[in-house]
């Protein structure tokens, strides 16, 4: 059984656990990148309006709070919605001014590295509006620091339509940042408020999301703090929309070759405990399916060069050392140059496929340098392609498991 890039499909289920690239060739972030995450990651916001959502997960009878961060992405609690929540039990509605509301489901939530917040990615877009009652606001991304002793109001869902108002102080420190009963007012952010946006009252900006409540003083995160995974989640959210629409799904990427000893035991793609970090090396563990090991081969022009993108931490397989053999690969933000670009080799055995790069032929990806000694940990490397016919090179055949 193959997929529709030609990779073969494994049956069998088993289970394993683990998480960069840069861009040697210079390119800029391409079509993949609109003027909305562009916005994200300069100081102070020219313009871009966000919208605050209820969300509900299925089977819980509370609706919690979430931000709009383009159409399809919606920011929240990790409490709330984590690796472990099916995206598909996730109902997020929007309510406009005039009362009508719009909902779309899940598809997918990643969770940032600090555990704190999720993103989830929607199957149909909301309608980022205009406005300054909260509904939608600009990020504020100045230093935490700079944040002291300002006056903020936390808006947190108490019904799909209704949002409840909360004023708070802010103390913020270079370190730290949280939100206080603002006095002369009696409501506070209480812990069932956990992914309550907060709008600093001075400029209008979304300064933050509560988190837990303890003895009355909830944690802020900061938009400054996550606002770079914004990058990577918007580039996922594009490729996640790019497969829906051509009918295609994530899956794993796994080596055909077996360590000797332990035949059946297959061993993936992966990316070490999962982590969004830049220059990252990813290697071979043992497939356990989980977020860390799926990935998206990202075809946009249909020519059968492809990108071979993380779902995890939405960054891109990268070579960074050009053709230097036995180079290991690393994640690093998609731009989808040269260096992130791949092309699925010739059939050998009816199994496993070689993947070379498309810019360095004769470079093929390699799981590891000798046969019969797949290891847990190691750096998946550039190679040589070695002939698809011999047994000695079943290191560089992959396969393709749509677990989801």
């Amino acid at each position: 059984m193959h997929n529709k890039h030609g990779l073969p499909v494994l049956s069998a289920i088993t289970l394993c656990l683990s998480v960069g690239c840069a861009p040697v060739d210079g390119e800029p972030l391409g079509e993949d990148t609109d003027t909305v995450s562009q916005a994200l990651v300069n100081g102070r916001v020219p313009s871009g309006n966000f919208s605050i959502v209820s969300l509900q997960v299925a089977g819980a009878s509370t609706f919690r709070t979430g931000l709009l961060i383009s159409n399809r992405m919606v920011l929240t609690s990790a409490r709330w919605v984590g690796w472990s929540t099916r995206p598909t039990d996730i109902t997020v509605q929007q309510t406009r001014s005039s009362g009508a509301t719009t909902a779309a489901r899940g598809v997918r939530v990643n969770v940032h590295p600090n555990g704190l917040v999720a993103m989830i990615h929607l199957d149909a877009p909301l309608t980022i509006r205009g406005g300054t009652s909260g509904e939608s606001q600009t990020l504020d991304l100045r230093p935490a620091a700079q944040h002291h002793n300002r006056v903020v109001t936390c808006y947190a869902h108490t019904s799909p339509t209704t949002q409840g108002i909360v004023y708070q102080r802010v103390t913020a420190t270079a370190t730290s940042t949280t939100v206080t009963q603002d006095a002369g007012n009696a409501q506070v952010v209480e812990d069932r408020d956990a992914g309550a946006v907060c709008l600093d009252l001075t400029n209008g900006g979304v300064l933050g999301m509560a988190l837990r409540t303890t003895g009355g003083v909830a944690t802020l995160v900061p938009m400054r703090e996550v606002s770079d995974w914004f990058e990577d989640m918007r580039v996922l959210e594009q490729v996640i929309t790019s497969h829906r629409t051509r009918g295609l799904s994530p899956g794993a990427l796994f080596v055909e070759q077996s360590p000797a000893a332990a035949p059946g035991t297959f061993h993936c793609l992966d990316v070490p405990n999962g982590l969004s970090v830049n220059n990252l090396p990813v290697n071979q563990f043992r497939c356990h399916w989980l977020p860390a090991q799926q990935w998206y081969l990202h075809d946009p022009e249909g020519d059968g060069t492809f990108s071979i993108v993380s779902g995890s931490s939405g960054k891109c397989l990268d070579m960074a050392a050009g053709t230097t053999p036995n180079a290991a690969f690393q994640q690093y933000r998609c731009h989808f140059g040269a260096n992130q670009s791949f092309r699925g080799g010739p059939w050998s055995q009816g199994a496993g496929t070689r993947i070379e790069r498309a810019t360095a032929p004769g470079l093929c990806l390699s799981a590891t340098s000798r046969a019969g000694t797949l290891t847990d940990s190691v750096a998946v490397v550039q190679s040589a392609c070695g002939s698809p016919s011999s047994n000695a090179n079943t290191h560089q055949r992959w396969g393709w498991n749509e677990r989801l």
